[in-house]
């Protein structure tokens, strides 16, 4: 069902003259520019209806049961992302 679901999407977005798979994708801030706008928050604090998009280099990913942790490094700076499967 994956595969018929997948291409089924892939026909859509060419048939809508979209690319399925983009060379690059919108970066909305920095690494450091996230630090800074963000990391007065505490832990465990969550901004509701606030997306961003991040660039840089996956350098560690972990897994604990249902969370995955990613470093990610970007210009001399890291964020750890925290992702729930």
């Amino acid at each position: 069902q994956y595969l018929e679901n997948r291409l089924k999407y892939l026909a859509t977005e060419k048939k809508e003259g979209k690319n399925p798979y983009p060379h690059k994708f919108s970066v909305t801030l920095s690494i450091e520019q996230y630090i800074n706008e963000y990391g007065r928050l505490n832990n465990g604090q969550h901004l509701d209806g606030v997306s961003v998009s991040l660039a840089g280099r996956i350098m560690e990913k972990r897994a604990f049961a249902k969370l995955v942790f990613y470093d990610l490094h970007g210009g001399g700076f890291k964020v750890q992302v925290m992702a729930s499967v």
